[in-house]
C-alpha cells in the first residue's frame, strides 16, 4: 500500500482524522511553499539559514511541522526565497512565490 492509498483510506474511514488533517491543510500548504521555493532557488537547507541568519537545524524544524515561524523569520524569508505571505483573520497562513498581497 503506498501512502496516498493509506491517507486516502484513512480520510474515507476516520472522520475525526479527515477533520484533523482538513485543519492542518493550510499550514502543510505552507510549508510545501517554502520547501518548494527553497529548492527552485537551488538552495540547501543551511544556505537558506545563512541567508535568513538561523541554523540549519531551525529550518529542518520549521520544513518538518515543528511550527510555524515568527513574523522576523517570515520576513526573512520572504526576501530570501521572494515569498509573499498573507495572514487571514481565521489564523491561516499561506505563501506565495513571486506576488505581492496587496
Amino acid at each position: 500500500m503506498t501512502f496516498r492509498e493509506y491517507l486516502d483510506r484513512r480520510l474515507a474511514d476516520n472522520p475525526e482524522f479527515r477533520d484533523a488533517f482538513e485543519a492542518l491543510g493550510p499550514e502543510f500548504e505552507f510549508i510545501r511553499t517554502i520547501i518548494r521555493a527553497r529548492l527552485e532557488a537551488g538552495l540547501t537547507q543551511r544556505e537558506l539559514a545563512d541567508r535568513i541568519g538561523s541554523s540549519q537545524s531551525a529550518v529542518a524544524r520549521l520544513e518538518g511541522g515543528g511550527g510555524l515561524p515568527n513574523t522576523r523569520t517570515l520576513l526573512r524569508l520572504a526576501n530570501a526565497l521572494d515569498l509573499t505571505f498573507e495572514i487571514a483573520p481565521d489564523q491561516t497562513i499561506k505563501a506565495r512565490q513571486g506576488q505581492t498581497v496587496s
